[in-house]
């Protein structure tokens, strides 16, 4: 719906199980007298599409002179029993509805009376036998089988910039280009051997009929149905095409569940196997062999790719229901990166946000960074270049570019603890450490003195002082002996 609404049901839920309408539940309910055998005027209603409606709580009469067109097209049902609860599914302002064909549909000929069935054209109806889903583009809902991708989109770009279209394939177009048929071993989250027995085409040819170059790919994000307004995976070319990655035959004899771990032999006759996007597979716990004669494209378009060990759980980066891949391209280095402060000093508790600017001469330049703090337990930075101030110490906030590790950094309460906040003087731009500035004062730590300094000669001082002290220290000596003998001989007398 046009405000956000979204359900998911399935054919046996909206149309095939009977629904009433209870005309005395609401004043039953205010006796509290509600029960199934109490309500005995049940009336049985189908599911529509209202044009007008109109919904009061607590009525007891049905008044139709208050219906109108406010809700828009809203999906109205009734009741399985007294207790059920189905307002919260009375969907309004409906814009669309997607629906999911069984394998017993003839899809072919469901789609030429679909492209045929505009207004006034009197099309063909929809045989609501072969219809097995009805679900949303977020494909949240019911969880039964199937939202699956009607055709798979290409795109391209560099990162921060938009990504163009350059092929959109339908289910014929895929199925025309040559065909990969293999069997693939993953381990699930259980963790468990998972066997998946898969046929579609090559990832990489596939990106390279899309006219990419397969040197030029950083990233892949697949964006699947039942994700909405997001990537569900996202996989860089290194993890996805660059490494050698084998199907292990053995693995699903070779697993102890009591340990979680293979056990010798699991990866004897490795097979190498190409990554691929499935347009039909069989996906099996436990299944020791391939079953390549049950495969369906319930879960296409999927993702499949082997293993690079045997322990590893891998299964749930399978993306299943992709409808579209986007191809990060790598962007130019950039020739630089500066911050908007090089010195900070403040205060505990607060917070500032660092602004880097990237530079660089190519448009497609790669300005993706990442922040760091040498002290985060006095000053932490997030993604975006806010840092907050935890402690009374010196912390060195550093940005470095993704691509040619370029840096700038921001010493925060380093130095001189009187300098402003802001100020950069004293700051070399380019290694971001503090400098002389010419005032005499030396803003960092000395460690050490050069081999080559000098001592500074003591200073003169005036000894007049000092020679009047010793004389009266004389005096005071002798004073006081003359004053002890005295005493001895009155003792003796």
């Amino acid at each position: 719906s046009s405000d956000g609404w979204s359900k998911t049901f399935n054919s046996n839920y909206l149309l095939q199980t009977v629904r009433y309408y209870y005309p005395s539940i609401v004043s039953s309910w205010a006796e509290n007298d509600i029960t199934e055998n109490s309500i005995t005027d049940k009336i049985e209603v189908t599911p529509l599409l209202a044009l007008k409606s109109s919904e009061k709580r607590h009525d007891t009469e049905l008044d139709w002179s208050k219906i109108d067109n406010s809700a828009g097209i809203r999906l109205c049902f009734g009741q399985v029993n007294i207790n059920d609860d189905v307002n919260s599914s009375y969907g309004k302002h409906i814009n669309e509805i997607e629906l999911f064909l069984n394998s017993r549909a003839d899809f072919e000929s469901i789609l030429e009376s679909i492209n045929k069935n505009i207004p006034g054209d009197g099309g063909t109806a929809i045989d609501t036998s072969e219809i097995d889903v009805f679900y949303d583009e977020s494909g949240r809902g019911s969880g039964d089988p199937g939202l699956v991708a009607d055709t798979l989109t290409i795109k391209v770009g560099y990162f921060g910039s938009p990504y163009s279209i350059k092929k959109v394939y339908t289910r014929k177009d895929l199925g025309q280009m040559p065909q990969v048929q293999q069997a693939y071993t993953w381990i699930d989250r259980m963790p468990a051997v998972v066997m998946n027995s898969a046929r579609g085409v090559k990832l990489e040819y596939l990106l390279e009929d899309a006219g990419i170059d397969i040197n030029s790919i950083e990233t892949c994000y697949f964006y699947c149905k039942d994700v909405k307004n997001t990537w569900y995976q996202a996989l860089p070319k290194a993890y996805l095409l660059d490494m050698n990655r084998y199907y292990y035959p053995n693995l699903p004899d070779h697993w102890d569940m009591d340990i979680q771990a293979p056990t010798f032999g699991a990866t004897i006759d490795a097979k190498k196997v190409d990554t691929i996007i499935a347009l039909e597979d069989h996906w099996e716990r436990f299944r020791t062999e391939p079953n390549f004669k049950d495969m369906t494209i319930t879960n296409s378009y999927r993702l499949v790719f082997g293993q690079t060990d045997a322990l590893t759980p891998n299964a749930f980066r399978s993306a299943k229901w992709i409808h579209s891949i986007e191809i990060m391209l790598g962007g130019t280095p950039p020739k630089d990166v500066f911050l908007n402060e090089k010195m900070l000093q403040l205060k505990v508790g607060s917070t500032f946000k660092l602004q880097a600017t990237v530079e660089g001469d190519d448009k497609n330049v790669d300005k993706r960074i990442t922040w760091s703090s040498n002290n985060p337990d006095a000053v932490t930075v997030d993604n975006e270049g806010n840092i907050t101030v935890l402690k009374d110490e010196e912390a060195i906030i550093k940005v470095s570019t993704i691509n040619g590790k370029k840096t700038a950094v921001c010493i925060i309460n380093g130095g001189d603890k009187d300098k402003s906040s802001g100020g950069t003087d004293n700051v070399d731009g380019d290694t971001g450490l503090l400098v002389a500035d010419g005032s005499g004062r030396q803003p960092w730590r000395i460690y050490e003195i050069s081999e080559d300094a000098v001592a500074l000669a003591m200073p003169e001082t005036d000894k007049t002082l000092t020679v009047y002290a010793g004389v009266l220290l004389v005096i005071c000596y002798f004073f006081g002996a003359i004053i002890r003998y005295l005493k001895d001989r009155r003792e003796v007398a």
